[in-house]
């Protein structure tokens, strides 16, 4: 049995309209004169009771009252004024009817604020949910930009720390080994946050994974990937990347940057170096040209990679983490191996913040030559 809840403020109710009700066996009635409303006598079928205000937001009425509501969605609304025993007959022998003839005249401002706020709220609610499919998805899509395990373990060790925003962002990671004796690594960090930038995170991995093995330095790659960025993307649309390639049968390294903040290398003697170069943004200008520079790698150089949320970590009184602090940080800890190198960042920027969750990715990824 369906319950018709009644919410009238007024105490207009008689036995007679009470009674009447009752006489439909298809429903049961509840009075409930504690629900604010403005002055508008509402109607509608629930399953259960309506204990509270809130109880009360949760569900949808069932019939709009006037044509001229129309955008209005499923209320029934009736006007203290206009009460007749006759009109709640109408809406309840006609529950499947979509509107019941009424007059405009009979409405007022106020009669029509407790369905302006519940309709607000159901749209508000299902925006709510949308949101939330969106960053269920994004983040799923995220996970699936990391890589699962590294190559060349005897070569190199990895040590790598993910926090995403609650927002979704671009950020992520790869590592492909292009053949016997050379490794890529490489970061990238997408503008915006949401399922849309990580979807063009999913795609430039996709470019990487396919184009990395052909690409004849990391320059040629970041030229080639600022040309299908640009033809595929909008110009609001852009990424900063670090791309390194590795090789240890030379024991070299050749690097290039689309703007990303600088790499941070420890060598083994312990001085520390940020690994500079010329480059802008992927998806900002057509021809674009991009530039490798070569560098020597030993046994015990450690290499810190990382997106610009690191560094742009807010503190109390608003004050950022920044560059300096950073490099202040990274000093104190080179001496640790890379895992807890990675985990004193962290922790550093964790105590920094005084927060759980920040405004942008934090993203590291660390490597050392063995």
């Amino acid at each position: 049995m369906k319950k018709i809840v009644v919410i009238d403020s007024g105490n207009l109710l008689n036995q007679n309209f009470i009674e009447s009700l009752r006489l439909k066996k298809d429903y049961s009635i509840e009075i409930n004169p504690s629900i604010p409303h403005n002055g508008a006598f509402v109607i509608y079928a629930t399953e259960k009771t309506v204990s509270n205000y809130n109880d009360y937001l949760n569900y949808d009425f069932i019939i709009k009252v006037d044509p001229q509501t129309k955008s209005i969605s499923n209320y029934a609304i009736v006007p203290k004024n206009s009460l007749k025993i006759r009109t709640i007959n109408m809406i309840i022998e006609k529950l499947n009817i979509e509107i019941i003839k009424g007059s405009r005249a009979n409405f007022n401002e106020n009669d029509l604020n407790i369905a302006e706020i519940i309709k607000e709220k159901k749209l508000i609610e299902q925006e709510n949910k949308n949101f939330h499919k969106e960053l269920t998805f994004a983040s799923e899509l995220q996970k699936t930009l990391l890589p699962k395990r590294y190559p060349k373990e005897d070569k190199i060790r990895f040590a790598s720390k993910y926090l995403p925003t609650a927002y979704i962002g671009g950020d992520f990671f790869d590592v492909e080994q292009i053949d016997d004796d050379r490794v890529a690594v490489f970061i990238i960090d997408v503008s915006g946050h949401g399922i849309k930038s990580a979807i063009i995170a999913s795609l430039v991995k996709t470019f990487f994974e396919k184009e990395i093995i052909n690409a004849p330095s990391p320059k040629d790659f970041f030229e080639k990937l600022n040309e299908e960025f640009i033809r595929n993307f909008r110009d609001e649309d852009f990424l900063t990347c670090f791309l390194i390639v590795l090789d240890f049968k030379e024991m070299k390294a050749v690097y290039s940057s689309a703007a990303h903040p600088n790499t941070i290398l420890i060598k083994r003697s312990g001085l520390i170096e940020e690994l500079k170069t010329e480059g802008f943004i992927v998806g900002m200008f057509e021809n674009t040209k991009y530039y490798n520079i070569e560098i020597d790698i030993h046994s015990g150089d450690k290499f810190i990679l990382y997106t610009d949320g690191i560094i742009e970590v807010f503190g109390e009184n608003n004050e950022q983490y920044g560059k300096e602090r950073f490099a202040s940080n990274i000093e104190s800890l080179k001496n640790n191996d890379i895992e807890d190198l990675a985990d004193g960042i962290l922790a550093e920027l964790l105590f920094f913040s005084k927060e759980p969750t920040f405004e942008d990715d934090l993203t590291l990824l660390l490597f050392e030559i063995l």
